[in-house]
C-alpha cells in the first residue's frame, strides 16, 4: 500500500503541467538506524554513537530539476549524551539521467549537537548526492555533506580532510529491492546498507547504516 501511494504521488506531481511539456518528478525516503565509533581517538574515551534518522528528498522539473531535502537524526553518544540534528535544505538542483538516476546538490539551514560533548550550533549545510540503478534489484546511493557552524567557535575547522569546512559527512551504500513500473512511474523499496564517515571537532567517526529505502521517479 505504501509503495502504491508513493507511485501515485510521483505520477500526479509529474502530470500536473501541460501534457506537451515533459517533466520529471522523483524522490526518496530513507529511515535508518546507525551505529558508529571513533577512529584513532586522541584519548581513551573513544566516541561510540547510536542514532536513528529520517531523510526525505524530492525533485521536480524537466530533466534539470529543482531539489529540496529535509533530515532528522536523534540518538545517543558515549561519552556525551543525547544527540540530535535537524536540517532543512530548500535550495538545490538536480539532473536526471537514465530511468531514475539523479545527481545534484541542496543547501539550507539546520542545527545539531550532542549533550556534554558537541556544543549546539546553527548549521549551514550543503549536500551533494548521486543515485542510480544497477539492474532491477540493486540501487547505488551516495552523498557528501559539508557544513559551517558560525555560532560555535569550538566546532570551527573540525574536519580533518577539508580544512575549509567545519564538518564533513560522507556516505555510500546499496539498496536491495525490486524495481517496478506502475502508474507511469518507476519505483522501488528495499533494504539499504551503507557506510559513512563523519568528521567534527577534529575527530573521525566511522559507522554503518541499515535502512528502509524508498525511491521513485517519473518522466512524462
Amino acid at each position: 500500500m505504501l509503495r502504491r501511494s508513493i507511485a501515485v504521488l510521483v505520477s500526479l506531481a509529474a502530470a500536473a503541467p501541460a501534457a506537451a511539456e515533459r517533466r520529471s518528478a522523483g524522490g526518496s525516503l530513507t529511515m535508518s538506524a546507525r551505529g558508529a565509533a571513533e577512529l584513532d581517538p586522541a584519548t581513551d574515551d573513544r566516541v561510540l554513537a547510536s542514532t536513528g534518522a529520517v531523510d526525505l528528498m524530492a525533485m521536480y522539473g524537466k530533466r534539470s530539476a529543482v531539489a529540496v531535502a529535509v533530515g532528522f537524526e536523534v540518538g545517543a553518544e558515549i561519552p556525551g549524551g543525547f544527540a540530535y540534528a535537524m536540517r532543512l535544505m530548500p535550495v538545490g538542483g538536480a539532473i536526471r539521467f537514465g530511468k531514475r538516476g539523479w545527481i545534484g546538490a541542496v543547501g539550507g539551514i539546520g542545527g545539531s549537537g550532542v549533550i556534554d560533548r558537541v556544543p549546539i550550533g546553527l548549521e549551514l549545510p550543503i549536500t551533494g548526492f548521486l543515485a542510480f540503478d544497477l539492474g532491477e534489484w540493486l540501487r547505488f546511493s551516495s552523498r557528501a555533506r559539508v557544513a559551517w557552524i558560525p555560532t560555535s567557535d569550538r566546532r570551527d575547522g573540525g574536519s580533518r580532510s577539508a580544512d575549509f569546512v567545519d564538518e564533513l559527512d560522507l556516505e555510500a551504500g546499496f539498496a536491495f529491492g525490486k524495481r517496478e513500473s506502475k502508474y507511469r512511474s518507476v519505483f522501488s523499496d528495499g533494504t539499504y546498507l551503507g557506510v559513512f564517515v563523519r568528521e567534527q571537532l577534529d575527530q573521525r567517526i566511522v559507522g554503518v547504516s541499515l535502512a528502509l529505502a524508498i525511491s521513485g521517479a517519473g518522466n512524462f
